[in-house]
């Protein structure tokens, strides 16, 4: 996931589909500068990362923002922040204690 919203113009084609609700591939390109079949190349990136799904209507590819896709993330986050303090706390520990000798 952090590789494929590495790119910002995916990022921000997250953002508009997220706050948008579900739209189709053309309408979620439209403010940038980019051609449909290039559009196509970064939804499957989002789509093959699970941070959004889509499904033919007619001749559209409907584009929708899968929420629960970062969940996991969050979760996995959580766990590094906590081994991150834990971390920075002995650093400053040991900080301390060399400051004092």
């Amino acid at each position: 996931m952090f590789d494929v919203l590495g790119v910002p113009l995916r990022r921000r084609m997250v953002e508009r589909l997220a706050r948008g609700g579900s739209m189709s591939v053309s309408k979620m390109s439209e403010p940038f500068d980019i051609t449909l079949p290039a559009a196509m190349k970064h939804v499957r990136a989002l789509q093959d990362s699970g941070i959004i799904t889509t499904h033919k209507r007619g001749r559209d590819r409907i584009c929708v923002f899968n929420k629960h896709a970062f969940e996991s993330l969050a979760g996995w986050l959580a766990s590094q922040a906590v081994f991150w303090q834990g971390s920075f706390d002995r650093l400053e520990r040991h900080i301390n204690r060399v400051k004092r000798e």
